[in-house]
C-alpha cells in the first residue's frame, strides 16, 4: 500500500510539472489556409505570439494561392522565426522556385519585401529571425500543380524597441527589444539574440528533474519515519499465567484461592 501511495504521488507531481512546463512553451496555433484574402490582428487577439502553419494537413494542396495580412499594435513591429520550412524548390535545370512564400511589408502585396524574405522555397531550418519595419505584414503563398511538400511553421512575435523602459508585462531583451513576458523561455528565440532565457533548455530540464527527485525524497522520508514510529508502539495487554494442580478429586483449595484473586477469572468450587 505504501509503495502504491508513493507511486501515485510521484505520478501526480510529474503530471503537474509537465503541464506547467507545457504551459510555459504553449503558443496558440493558427492556419494560413483559414485566412486567405483576410487578416489576423494580434493586438485584438491579445496574444504575445502566435504559431502560424500553412495548412492543417500534412502536405499542402496543389495550385494553392493564399494571401493574408498579419497586424499588431501600430507602435509595434513583428519578428518572424521559421520553426519549419519545407516548400518545393526549383528543378535541376532552373533555380526558380516552383512553390514559394513571399513576405511583404505593410498590408500591401506590392510593397517592399521583408529583407531576405522576398521569395522563399526549399528546405530551410536555421535560427535566423526576420524583422518587419512596420506593424503589419502580408504573406503570399503559391504552389504549382506538381509535387506537394509539408509547408512551413512560422512564429510571429510583436515587439517594440525600448523607449525609456519596457512596460510591466514586458521583458527587456539585451538588444533593447521589448517582448511579452509570456514569450520568455519558449524555445523560439523571441528576442532574436537568445537573451529571453538565461537558463537553457538543458538547465531547465535539470531543475525539473531535481524537483521531482526532491519530492520523492521527502515522501520516502515521511513514510520511513511513520513506519518507525508505528513499530515503536508495543501492545499494552498483559497475560497473567495461572498454574493449576489437578488431582483426582479436583483443584486444590490454594490454587482456587489464587484464581479467585485474579481479575477476569471465574472459579467454581465443587
Amino acid at each position: 500500500m505504501a509503495a502504491l501511495g508513493i507511486e501515485t504521488v510521484l505520478r501526480c507531481v510529474f503530471i503537474l510539472t509537465v503541464l506547467k512546463w507545457s504551459d510555459i512553451q504553449a503558443i496558440e496555433t493558427y492556419y494560413m489556409e483559414n485566412y486567405c484574402d483576410g487578416s489576423l490582428n494580434l493586438d485584438l487577439l491579445k496574444v504575445d505570439a502566435i504559431k502560424l502553419k500553412l495548412t492543417s494537413s500534412y502536405y499542402y494542396p496543389p495550385k494553392m494561392d493564399c494571401m493574408m495580412t498579419i497586424k499588431t499594435f501600430y507602435k509595434k513591429k513583428l519578428m518572424l522565426f521559421f520553426e519549419k520550412f519545407d516548400v518545393e524548390p526549383g528543378s535541376f535545370f532552373s533555380s526558380s522556385c516552383k512553390d514559394w512564400l513571399k513576405v511583404h511589408e505593410t498590408d500591401d502585396y506590392l510593397s517592399q519585401g521583408v529583407t531576405n524574405c522576398n521569395q522563399l522555397c526549399g528546405y530551410q531550418q536555421n535560427n535566423q529571425v526576420y524583422e518587419s519595419k512596420s506593424s503589419s505584414l502580408t504573406l503570399y503563398f503559391h504552389s504549382d500543380g506538381s509535387l506537394q511538400y509539408e509547408g512551413f511553421t512560422l512564429i510571429l512575435t510583436p515587439f517594440h524597441y525600448v523607449d525609456g523602459f519596457c512596460y510591466y508585462d514586458e521583458f527587456e531583451c539585451h538588444n533593447s527589444k521589448c517582448i511579452g513576458k509570456s514569450n520568455t523561455c519558449n524555445g523560439y528565440n523571441p528576442c532574436g539574440d537568445y537573451s529571453d532565457c538565461p537558463l537553457g533548455g538543458g538547465a531547465i530540464a535539470g531543475i525539473v528533474i531535481a524537483t521531482l527527485c526532491g519530492f520523492a525524497a521527502v515522501i520516502v522520508a515521511v513514510i520511513y519515519c511513520r513506519r518507525k514510529r508505528m513499530n515503536a508502539i508495543k501492545p499494552q495487554n498483559e497475560t497473567i499465567p495461572v498454574q493449576t494442580i489437578a488431582s483426582n478429586s479436583g483443584v486444590k483449595e490454594n490454587n482456587i484461592e489464587a484464581q479467585a484473586n485474579t481479575p477476569g477469572i471465574t472459579t467454581h468450587v465443587n
